[in-house]
């Protein structure tokens, strides 16, 4: 875990990068808060926490993060110290947890849209009704250009508090999970990782 600065800012970002196998895939994990009640930071935590990842992947983690514009130009300080932080990496895929404003579930994928159905069988499995709004209203917290694939997960703020950690767990888990099974992102894997 380090401090990235965000010149322009009055705080810093904290990223963690953990590192397995070092000619793995990497994957970028990103949090979007925006009050204190949100819980997809403290959602990602649990993840890391509780050993959810798999360890076929590398990742760089961001807990908390509010940038909102994905241009590099005009771009707010957190996401210029992203993008700064990134210029040395590239990410088979970029998953970014937020609230949405409305009672459904969502999700946005470019351009991997068979994730969403495994990521709404996942949710369903677990007693979680997978209702798509393609709405979500949640701004793009990572820079596509560093990105492959990438896939915000925006859960109903109105749910309770434990239902919305357990979404983002369930929805990230089987994500991750599906990487090297779904057409389209298997592609994307470094020449070594393929199967």
């Amino acid at each position: 875990m380090r401090e990235v600065a965000c010149p322009g800012a009055t705080r810093t970002l904290l990223v963690a990068d953990i590192v397995g196998e070092p000619q793995a895939a990497w994957v970028q994990l990103a949090a979007r808060a925006t009050s204190r009640t949100d819980a997809a930071p403290w959602a990602l935590l649990s993840i890391v926490r509780d050993g959810l990842l798999p360890k076929q992947f590398n990742y760089r983690v961001w807990p908390n993060t509010n940038a909102a514009d994905d241009a590099p130009s005009g771009a707010p300080p957190e996401m210029r110290a992203i993008i700064t932080a990134n210029r040395d990496r590239r990410f088979m895929l970029g998953i970014a947890l937020c609230e949405g404003s409305r009672d459904a579930f969502g999700w946005d994928l470019t351009p991997n849209h068979a994730c969403a159905r495994v990521i709404g069988r996942a949710l369903c499995d677990v007693g979680y009704p997978a209702m798509y709004d393609p709405d979500i209203g949640c701004e793009r917290v990572m820079p596509d250009r560093a990105t492959e694939s990438f896939l915000i997960i925006a859960n109903p703020a109105s749910a309770p508090w434990d239902d919305r950690l357990a979404m983002h767990r369930v929805a990230v888990s089987a994500a991750l999970a599906a990487c090297g099974a779904l057409p389209g992102l298997h592609k994307i894997l470094p020449p070594q990782r393929r199967t």
